[in-house]
């Protein structure tokens, strides 16, 4: 099927869904919290493969009862730096992962997709924090020591979340309790191609 077709098929899908639940692009809007303009142009993929282009992608289909991988291919549901030609792969918002999808996320991983339901970067939230790059960043990917612990609680408070859910090791949590991709798999193997950047689940030696 060729790149038009596939969006084509797409719409379809998507307008066959509306019309099933009596709805219009601004209704579902409304519920979703999306501006209505908005949604037809994620729907058919003229506004590329950002993040906020996906992330209305897939709370489009699952607002209607679809599975986004049912409705488009994975080219259309994975974010990339600077659109579909650059091939550098960034990680959605948090809020768009599973249970078991977060466990396989490594603790960069994770700050990474936090920031991004902030709208926010690295650089940035070092400059707010009032952290140096390095220092911060060392504080991210390092392994667990005392003298991170102040630093990662800093980190989590501008995140919005409490250490843990960065760093589970810091709670106690042994390295097996970590989700392996199997568990993502079984959960929604359809989202396996999100994470093609291999077993995230163990630890950088």
């Amino acid at each position: 099927m060729s790149s038009n077709d596939h969006t084509r098929s797409a719409q379809a899908m998507i307008k066959d869904a509306l019309k099933s639940r009596g709805l219009t692009y601004q209704q579902l809007a409304e519920r979703i919290g999306e501006p209505a303009d908005k949604l037809p142009v994620a729907v058919r993929c003229s506004s590329g493969v950002g993040a906020r282009s996906i992330e209305i992608r897939r709370k489009v289909a699952i607002a209607l009862g679809l599975k986004p991988e049912d409705v488009w291919n994975k080219a259309y549901l994975t974010p990339r730096i600077g659109g579909a030609r650059s091939g550098k792969e960034v990680i959605p918002p948090a809020s768009t992962f599973s249970s078991a999808e977060w466990k396989a996320l490594q603790p960069r991983e994770r700050v990474r997709a936090k920031l991004a339901d902030l709208g926010s970067d690295l650089k940035a939230m070092a400059a707010e924090i009032g952290m140096s790059y390095s220092t911060m960043t060392n504080a991210i990917y390092q392994e667990n020591r005392a003298k991170n612990s102040e630093r990662r609680a800093i980190i989590a408070e501008f995140l919005k979340c409490e250490p843990n859910d960065i760093w589970p090791d810091d709670s106690g949590q042994s390295p097996q309790d970590y989700a392996s991709l199997d568990d993502v798999i079984k959960e929604r193997p359809e989202l396996m191609p999100l994470f093609g950047f291999g077993d995230m689940t163990r630890r950088e030696e």
